[in-house]
């Protein structure tokens, strides 16, 4: 789509003020740009005028390092193996030249199974129940304003309210599973998403009341999207 995203580490930039006190913050600045080249400029800058209190500086890239680096590598994950034939060559052929480029390339198991994906998802509904909370507190706010798709995870939300605690401290427990994975690996090298990007327009609002019982929250997400691309019935 011509452009380009980076999405910063956790205390890269400025705390978003919304974030601040929310249990994990899941929430983070960055910015869409139409090249590498200024991608790397604005966090070069950012360096300058707001350097962060926690991170070392990231200095302006102006071409590749000389550094080799060690990169564990993984794409089927516990939570689904419906990966896109298109998305696996590209994450392996993607692989391969980082190898040949010297750096060294391990294949590792996912670091989340199916339990933390559910946590994950179990916690995103109870933000969003959270902002519809808000919505209806404020004087202008107006619920029916809100995504279908928001105000269902917002009701999930509240059907599994007594499962959130432990979500929250088990994604907790995991944060630090997950930097643990690091003393070995400097990257890690896997799919963002199962599918090839989908054509501009293609989501659609989708509600919990449409979708099939036995399955898990990612397993619903995974269809839609493996059902969009395929061009079979979608749920929404």
């Amino acid at each position: 789509c011509g452009l380009v995203g980076l999405k910063p580490s956790r205390g890269r930039l400025a705390e978003m003020a919304a974030t601040k006190r929310m249990a994990i913050k899941i929430a983070q600045y960055g910015v869409l740009t139409r090249t590498v080249r200024d991608t790397a400029n604005f966090y070069a800058a950012m360096d300058a005028q707001a350097p962060s209190k926690s991170l070392p500086p990231v200095g302006l890239v102006e071409g590749p390092s000389a550094e080799k680096y060690r990169i564990g590598l993984f794409i089927d994950v516990p939570m689904s193996n419906r990966i896109d034939p298109e998305v696996r060559a590209a994450t392996e052929a993607t692989a391969k030249r980082l190898e040949g480029m010297g750096h060294r390339v391990e294949w590792i198991q996912s670091p989340a199974n199916q339990d933390t994906a559910d946590d994950f998802l179990t916690y995103w509904s109870f933000n969003a129940a959270l902002l519809e909370f808000l919505v209806t507190i404020l004087p202008t706010g107006r619920v029916k304003k809100l995504e279908p798709w928001t105000r269902s995870l917002a009701r999930y939300a509240r059907q599994n309210m007594k499962h959130i605690p432990g979500a929250i401290r088990r994604l907790k427990a995991f944060e630090h599973q997950y930097n643990d994975l690091f003393s070995r690996m400097d990257i890690l090298l896997c799919p963002t998403t199962a599918g090839p990007a989908p054509e501009i327009g293609f989501i659609s609002p989708v509600s919990y009341t449409h979708l099939r019982a036995h399955e898990t929250v990612l397993d619903i997400v995974c269809r839609l999207l493996l059902e969009k691309n395929t061009g079979g019935g979608g749920g929404g």
